[in-house]
């Protein structure tokens, strides 16, 4: 046998492995259940196909169901080739009553040992084979510690094998033939056959396996999208060659290994302040920081327009018998100015539109800065790793503005201490991508995730002690939207809040204060509207009629009520 027929064959073998997904088709893995409860609910199933308690290579599905009416649930997880360990969510729980959940099968494999199960966010028992479970919050995570004895369906498409291997071994056995002159005829050197050969297979090791997630976490953002060449309706998409750019540049493999490399080598290599993108980090004080968010564009040339804005929102909101309020939310950079050193603040926007706001419309707006700096004497009020306030930091701003308001509201009852249980914890709360009580594991803060980094630091974190009390009458993860209902509050009043992510910590604890809490959340990443257009919530407030509005953004960020905040 000559060597290029066997090297032809050793080919096409590789080959044949590299593509088993398309001719060995693992069947979609069942996974059923009996739930009852009350109220819409998601739940999903993560498979994990290491034997460990990690979950980093997982295949996942979800179902979404009505709990008043189901009873048994059955679903697929696709790709999921031979579990050895299972995770259930159940997420979107409107309601605080028991979830009764049992005959948990993965595949045949019917999970037994129900008090096994290690279970978040919710009070358990066991009984008649049945997980009682009493949520304490809006999702529940349940891991099975032990190694599932699970058997994967498998189909062989032989028609699609015998294909692959005839076209896999005619192309191989011409790319030998091919070889074997380009020594002969031309006369080139095996090194050089060898170079090319390593270097177009590297052109093609980027487009094996498409990232197919819609945000990308580690950046914060939303990935590029796919835009067909021709468009729904039936027209041409001349941004095709530019729009594919996009989209294969955020998704091809290892692209996320590429940058966590980078910023590796960078960081190694810096002496004392290390940059990535827009993020900076002191590897002495370990403060991770942005200098733009202190020196943004001076603001007074647009605060005419701004008032005008602010204007006819406190016009409707008089019209309608309802007290408007802003928060300025300062940045970090502004609260740990010493942090940011050599970079100064040079234009202070808060101040700024605050004084002129209270000076030409009312004494409506607040900017807390002098106490988040006299409380950050005490404690972290912002995390070194994110830019967003911590748990204390929203409840001093908070606190600050149930204060503010008492001149309207005369016996407005403050926040205390006592109601909470304090504690810490090294993870900072991410609100951009969970609701403000929910800590998101092996994560470490926007700041932090950008350069790559691991925090370590623990915060100051609040449990309200009577938690199960708030009812959750409206609510919506991807467009940030919830409503509570709290009957023992201290203060009877209807509060709706808009803002930005600084929203989040803010609101954590302002729905504690009040009876009625709505809460609308301006950029959100899985919205395609992230304006500061009034329009999006105005049936909403008329529906609901509160007695207090208030906006929450940050310092860096006033353009939003240059940008349209008011529109008919």
């Amino acid at each position: 046998m000559k060597k290029r027929t066997i090297i032809s064959i050793i080919i096409s073998i590789i080959i044949i492995i590299a593509t088993n997904k398309y001719w060995l088709i693992f069947k979609p893995m069942p996974v059923s259940m009996d739930i009852k409860g009350s109220g819409t609910s998601n739940i999903e199933a993560l498979l994990n196909q290491k034997d460990d308690d990690k979950f980093n290579k997982i295949k996942s599905g979800k179902v979404e169901i009505n709990l008043d009416e189901s009873y048994h649930v059955n679903f697929y997880v696709k790709r999921s080739k031979f579990p050895k360990r299972a995770k259930f969510i159940i997420s979107n729980i409107q309601t605080k009553n028991d979830i009764y959940l049992s005959n948990i099968k993965v595949g045949k494999y019917e999970i037994k040992n129900l008090d096994k199960f290690e279970i978040n966010g919710a009070t358990v028992s066991v009984k008649d084979d049945k997980l009682i479970l009493k949520p304490d919050f809006d999702s529940i995570t349940l891991t099975y510690p032990e190694t599932l004895k699970v058997r994967t369906s498998i189909k062989f498409d032989f028609k699609i094998f015998v294909i692959i291997l005839i076209l896999t071994y005619l192309l191989a056995y011409k790319l030998t033939d091919y070889v074997a002159d380009y020594k002969s005829v031309e006369c080139k050197s095996r090194i050089e056959i060898i170079f090319l050969t390593i270097f177009f297979v590297f052109l093609f090791i980027p487009i094996t396996h498409i990232n197919q997630a819609e945000i990308s976490k580690q950046e914060n953002r939303t990935l590029a999208k796919w835009q067909p060449l021709i468009k729904e309706n039936n027209e041409i998409n001349f941004e095709f060659g530019k729009n594919f750019n996009e989209w294969f540049n955020d998704r091809f493999i290892l692209r996320d290994s590429i940058i966590q490399l980078y910023r590796l080598i960078g960081l190694k290599l810096a002496y004392k302040i290390y940059k990535f993108n827009e993020i900076y980090y002191n590897k002495k004080t370990m403060w991770a920081f942005n200098p733009d968010w202190i020196n943004p564009n001076d603001i007074t040339p647009e605060m005419p327009k701004i008032l005008e804005n602010i204007q006819k929102l406190y016009v409707f909101c008089n019209k309608n018998h309802i007290h408007l309020y802003i928060v300025t939310a300062p940045v970090k950079e502004e609260v740990y100015a010493e942090e940011t050193y050599p970079f100064k603040l040079k234009t202070n926007n808060g101040q700024i539109f605050t004084n002129q706001l209270n000076e030409s419309i009312s004494d409506i707006a607040m900017f807390p800065i002098s106490e988040l700096k006299h409380a950050s004497k005490n404690d972290y009020t912002y995390p070194k790793s994110d830019p967003h306030w911590g748990e204390f930091g929203g409840y001093i701003a908070a606190n600050e503005f149930l204060k503010f308001i008492q001149k309207d509201y005369p016996s407005i009852k403050l926040l205390e201490e006592k109601d909470f249980i304090i504690s810490r914890k090294t993870l900072p709360l991410i609100t951009d991508w969970e609701d403000s009580y929910q800590y998101i594991p092996n994560d470490s803060g926007y700041y932090y995730r950008t350069l790559g980094l691991k925090n370590n630091q623990p915060y100051l974190c609040y449990k309200f002690k009577d938690e199960k009390s708030i009812v959750v009458q409206n609510y919506d993860y991807n467009l940030m939207i919830k409503d509570t209902y709290f009957p023992q509050a201290k203060n009877p009043q209807k509060i709706f809040i808009i803002g930005t992510s600084y929203s989040e910590n803010f609101y954590r604890f302002i729905k504690y204060s009040f009876r009625y809490t709505f809460k609308r959340k301006v950029n959100n990443l899985g919205e395609k509207d992230t304006s500061m257009k009034f329009s999006r919530w105005q049936n909403d407030i008329l529906k609901e009629k509160p007695d207090i509005l208030v906006l929450v953004v940050q310092s860096k960020d006033l353009q939003r009520y240059y940008n349209d905040l008011w529109s008919n």
